[in-house]
């Protein structure tokens, strides 16, 4: 009898135990999910506190009138929680000139006392606040020697350039004892975050969203959504094809942009459509630049460690190569951004299913465009496993131009439809 109900007994326990490990597991992907997502009265909990530290003096901002006596900046909802990030979404009637537009409030930290202040006194003395903001500056300068390898000359007012005005004339203005103190604690909690720190430093790029203000260590950006075309989850018609192949053309803009025009060579470490954005002016831009790194900090640090395989040596989409001999990651990355983009973006996670940036082109073109995207995203032909080679600039130039003689074809299509129709008309 013991012997019979011996199988039974055994599948019972082993059902047991699977539903327990699936309910356990459904817990922890609960928790995480709950963890990124965000909640408009924890958004309008941090608002009230930020606004309190702004009344108390204790944080400053060219936008915190606006924010916090909403006379042109409005709550609207939140995004999704990334990395301890806040994000929300306000209407901003201060942002552009005579125009209501949407943009969005970024910061770190969960309130401003939480965030890491510099540790000064407050002090209205003139050779303190003088040895203050020099000791600042010599800081900053370090911190983005560091974090961007870019050295910033001694001539340079480091304070202004991360502020959104002449530092001095700034605290003039404020027109209180503490001034230089508030200001820069401010500065501070920004230049803080690397997100921050690098669209401030390179608003001069096309691709970079504009910044609007700060209040404390909050942030305002243009809103740049990736749209239906960039999300990777959404299928795209092939009726919006021009669409499509001008958002691909900004997008290899953006790619010899950062090659060629920066201090060193950007590396875009996970590319992925919503990882970009389609700003008010129809401008493709990167939104989160988490996972961005340049030449010498991805060499130094991302690829500085042992391994035994080449998978050890991946950050994301930066693809590595690990030594078979010492063990360790060679300082190089073996594919490349445009490999990246092709495989990842133009032709999609799931051609067949949820097909790329690029699929369904205009038939005169569909085999050139296809080959040469195919040749990028695989420069060795393999598609049996991870791509450990650079796209090559023949490749891009393939593409560049096949897109480019589509776009143009239909701008000469319909510029002879229009030239017909007056004609028509005229008659």
């Amino acid at each position: 009898m013991w012997l019979r109900c011996r199988p039974r007994h055994c599948i019972r326990i082993c059902c047991l135990m699977i539903v327990f490990f699936i309910l356990v597991g459904g817990i922890s992907i609960y928790h995480m999910i709950q963890k990124k997502l965000c909640s408009i009265e924890e958004s309008k909990n941090l608002l009230l506190d930020l606004c309190k530290g702004y009344a108390q003096g204790q944080v400053t901002g060219n936008i915190c009138d606006a924010l916090c006596r909403e006379t042109g900046i409005h709550f609207e909802t939140c995004n999704n929680y990334r990395g301890g990030k806040k994000v929300m979404i306000v209407h901003c009637g201060v942002c552009q000139h005579a125009q209501l537009v949407r943009a969005v409030l970024k910061g770190q930290k969960h309130n401003f006392s939480e965030n890491e202040q510099l540790f000064f006194n407050r002090m209205d003395d003139k050779q303190a606040v003088k040895n203050m903001v020099e000791t600042t500056e010599g800081l900053l300068r370090n911190s983005i020697l560091f974090t961007f390898g870019i050295n910033v000359t001694y001539n340079t007012k480091v304070l202004s350039q991360l502020w959104f005005s002449d530092f001095d004339e700034y605290v003039d203005q404020l027109n209180r004892p503490d001034a230089s103190w508030v200001t820069i604690q401010s500065i501070w909690s920004l230049a803080m975050q690397d997100e921050y720190l690098f669209m401030k430093l390179h608003q001069n790029f096309q691709f970079v969203p504009k910044l609007y203000g700060s209040c404390g260590m909050f942030y305002l950006t243009e809103f740049t959504p990736p749209g239906d075309n960039l999300n990777s989850m959404i299928y795209k018609p092939p009726s919006d094809w021009y669409v499509r192949a001008n958002i691909a053309l900004q997008i290899l803009e953006m790619l010899r942009s950062i090659e060629t025009n920066m201090h060193e060579p950007l590396h875009l470490c996970d590319i992925k459509g919503e990882n970009f954005g389609i700003g008010s002016d129809d401008r493709v831009v990167l939104v989160d630049t988490d996972s961005v790194f340049f030449n010498s900090k991805l060499m130094n640090e991302i690829y500085n460690i042992n391994c035994s395989t080449h998978e050890d040596c991946d950050y994301f989409d930066c693809r590595g190569w690990c030594h078979a001999r010492t063990g360790r990651c060679l300082h190089k990355r073996m594919n490349n951004n445009l490999q990246s983009v092709c495989e990842e973006i133009f032709l999609g996670y799931f051609p067949g299913y949820l097909p790329g940036l690029l699929h369904s082109p205009p038939e005169n073109i569909k085999q050139e465009l296809t080959d040469a995207i195919y040749e990028c995203a695989f420069p060795d032909g393999d598609r049996s496993q991870k791509v450990r080679v650079p796209a090559s600039q023949k490749s891009f130039l393939k593409i560049y131009i096949v897109l480019q003689k589509s776009i143009n074809y239909n701008y000469i299509s319909r510029l002879l439809e229009q030239k017909l129709e007056n004609r028509l008309e005229s008659l």
